[in-house]
């Protein structure tokens, strides 16, 4: 198992996210240095921009009603595979080497008018060849164009509880094995960008014991109150990253953190303003170091 910060894989994925975009990642000034932080802060709204523009854009889901039925098991293959979801559009899910340990488990939510299978590529490279990544599918944002968005927190809810189940009934069983094995029913990081992330605030605390830790990467830092973080903490969450891009995300996220740090959970803020809004090798670097701290044991 492979360390995955600084991988020759996350250079791919920025190549692959910046001629999908066409825009380099802006330079918003210097460097700040990352921070374990903890903190607290205003409770924030749900996210209010309709687009996050320079979120990840890449590889498209399965045109709706394509994936309709029961994901087949044989299909556990390296690589990205559609997955059923009953009453939504199919999700995917990207397999590391038959070889490898198939965990930590990712669900990774997307940004406004963005493409899930971008996302895939990002964390798949983030985690190298290990773990499972399964990416969040929500409504287009336009009937004619592909980009997904969640239309709001109740939706994504919806979508990550029905993903889960539907994840869990395909694969839960390692091959060969008996269905009451349930290799993948254990606890699973939960990862939003932007409007997956703000609007992942709001529903992480409700389901802390399926997903204990988590990274809002340019997103979800002004949504945490005292009572939100107490709940997501006696509820199960252990652990939160925050990655920011942004200054407003670099000055709020500290707040956030340290209000789930009061609650009892272990909270760090990475931060690179080289990058902005958008997704680039800066901001790759700082997402690989939180995705390691987040799903690798402890050094001694």
């Amino acid at each position: 198992m492979r360390h995955p910060v600084r991988s020759a894989g996350s250079a791919i994925g920025v190549a692959v996210l910046a001629a999908s975009c066409g825009n380099a990642p802006p330079r918003n000034g210097g460097q700040a240095s990352a921070a374990q932080a903890s903190g607290a802060g205003p409770a924030g709204a749900e996210d209010a921009a309709s687009t996050d523009r320079g979120g990840a854009r890449g590889t498209e889901p399965p045109p709706p009603g394509t994936s309709t039925g029961r994901a087949d098991r044989a299909s556990r293959s390296e690589g990205e595979h559609p997955l059923p979801v009953a009453g939504w559009d199919a999700a995917l899910v990207s397999f590391p080497p038959e070889t490898a340990s198939p965990l930590p488990l990712l669900f990774v939510a997307h940004g406004a008018k963005d493409l899930p299978g971008a996302q895939c590529a990002v964390f798949r490279s983030a985690l190298g060849n290990r773990g499972t990544v399964v990416c969040l599918v929500g409504p287009r944002a336009d009937v004619k164009a592909e980009p997904r968005y969640f239309p709001d927190h109740p939706t994504l809810e919806k979508i990550l509880i029905a993903t889960r189940t539907s994840f869990l009934d395909a694969y839960g069983a390692p091959p060969g094995g008996a269905p009451s094995s349930a290799a993948y029913d254990v606890p699973a990081v939960y990862v939003g960008y932007s409007q997956g992330a703000t609007m992942g605030a709001l529903v992480l605390p409700s389901h802390a014991r399926q997903f204990p830790k988590a990274l809002f990467v340019e997103g979800g830092f002004g949504e945490w109150t005292a009572a939100r973080a107490e709940e997501f903490v006696h509820g199960g969450g252990t652990r939160v990253a925050f990655v920011c891009g942004t200054k407003k995300c670099a000055e709020e996220a500290p707040t956030s953190a340290r209000l789930l740090h009061r609650a009892g959970a272990e909270t760090r803020v990475l931060v690179d303003l080289r990058s902005g809004h958008e997704y680039g090798p800066y901001l790759v670097r700082k997402i690989e170091d939180a995705v390691a701290w987040l799903t690798l044991p402890a050094a001694p």
